[in-house]
């Protein structure tokens, strides 16, 4: 995967490569305490995640997970399944790829005698800590615009279902649950998706961390109980950017991960 959309700034060591918090991730724990229901995402102060399962019905299925890692970028699959020996013809395939503010993801099905067939490459994540901040001593806030852009296609028969969604989500300390900022979703029962570029306005205090998440989800189903024949692919190997930009002048932020997302480096 190219890494030219964004600069990676490793001028500091990754904590909780050995399972522990370290004092940044602690202060996040704090902010993000009201999320302990939901996903671990103030476990730690970043990571990456790819998933990847291939399912023919009951005959074959094969799944691939990274887990939550802080070394990137990170490859889940590619996993493939087939109906052999009963329906070798039905057939899956899926595979998933997660860097910081970067995730791509590839998932097919294809079925000839009605057996539910499923290609789902992902859900693919990333998850950053960010704090805002300012050389200018009288800024108190900083406003960003956030941007996400996803690149896909999607090639389906009828009666089968091709998605690719992509969401931007954030947590800070104006919101007690997580809110999704962005999102694109293109699929085979929808009409094209024509806007592939979306943006958001945020405002953070300085000094405050907030907590940007990236997720790239596709599904790839076809078949039923019924014997439909059909296939589909969903190819999102162009994948799913995002870009954190300070709009307020002498603003800026830094990352627990040391990676830039902004547009121009």
């Amino acid at each position: 995967m190219s890494t030219a959309s964004h600069t990676l700034l490793r001028s500091i060591d990754r904590p909780c490569l050995n399972g522990s918090i370290g004092a940044f991730a602690a202060m996040a724990v704090l902010l993000l305490g009201a999320l302990a229901a939901g996903p671990a995402w103030a476990d730690l102060p970043y990571f990456v995640s790819a998933d990847a399962t291939a399912m023919v019905g009951t005959l074959d299925s094969q799944t691939d997970s990274t887990g939550q890692l802080q070394i990137f970028p990170v490859t889940a699959g590619p996993v493939s399944a087939n109906g052999s020996p009963f329906s070798p013809d039905d057939s899956a395939a899926a595979t998933s790829t997660a860097d910081m503010g970067e995730l791509t993801a590839y998932a097919s099905a294809n079925v000839t005698d009605g057996l539910l067939v499923l290609g789902r490459g992902g859900a693919a994540d990333w998850l950053d800590t960010f704090t805002a901040s300012s050389s200018n001593p009288d800024v108190t806030e900083v406003t960003f615009q956030a941007t996400l852009s996803l690149f896909d296609t999607i090639t389906a028969s009828a009666s089968t279902i091709g998605e690719a969604r992509v969401d931007l989500i954030l947590s800070d300390s104006a919101h007690i649950d997580p809110v999704t900022l962005l999102t694109l979703d293109d699929a085979s029962f929808n009409p094209p998706l024509n806007t592939r570029t979306v943006t958001a306005m945020i405002t953070e205090p300085i000094g405050v961390p907030f907590v940007l998440v990236g997720r790239l989800v596709l599904t790839a189903r076809a078949g039923d109980p019924f014997g439909v024949e059909g296939f589909v692919v969903v190819d999102a190997t162009e994948g799913a950017r995002f870009k954190l930009d300070p709009t307020t002048p002498d603003g800026a932020y830094t990352t627990a991960s040391g990676v830039s997302y902004l547009s121009s480096p």
